[in-house]
């Protein structure tokens, strides 16, 4: 079965990401779409087992690491030093970003770091995430459809304050 979304396009230079949330279309500059892969809907049991290993660790030793090694590209996101430095004491999120998966663990996506990233929640993540909802749903566990996927590239997204623009 086809999972696609109408109304979401992608343009091949530079790699980029139309997304749409609240009526407002956003471009996303670096987003990679993945050239369609097989989407398995993970079991509820499974996807809430890595759901509990993420936020009971996974979260926290993703941002841990983040702000010890690359402090100086979360201040060019616009991190301040207060943040960062919550983030590599305690793991703490900073105020309006989330950890997202690239990968979702509703499918084959794991909690390795590599499959993570650091992403302003409004408005990267929530256009991302209700995309990706849009494309599964009604979905039943087990099931198997060929999707089209927007990655977010890198660990950290927006990787400055301006990259993300309206279009109007």
């Amino acid at each position: 079965r086809d999972w696609s979304v109408t109304g979401v396009q992608t343009c091949a230079l530079p790699i980029c990401w139309l997304g749409k949330l609240c009526e407002r279309w956003y471009f996303f500059p670096g987003y990679k779409t993945l050239a369609r892969f097989n989407y398995t809907k993970r079991s509820p049991e499974d996807r809430k087992r890595l759901r509990r290993e993420f936020d009971s660790s996974g979260r926290k030793n993703f941002l841990k690491r983040l702000a010890a090694e690359d402090p100086n590209a979360l201040r060019e996101a616009g991190i301040s030093d207060r943040a960062i430095a919550r983030m590599r004491k305690r793991g703490k999120l900073p105020k309006g970003w989330q950890v997202h998966h690239k990968k979702p663990i509703d499918d084959n996506g794991d909690n390795r770091e590599s499959n993570l990233v650091l992403i302003k929640d409004d408005p990267a993540h929530q256009a991302v995430t209700q995309f990706g909802n849009s494309v599964i749903s009604g979905m039943k566990p087990g099931e198997t459809g060929s999707v089209e996927w927007p990655i977010v590239p890198g660990k950290i997204y927006p990787s400055r304050p301006d990259q993300v623009i309206v279009v109007k």
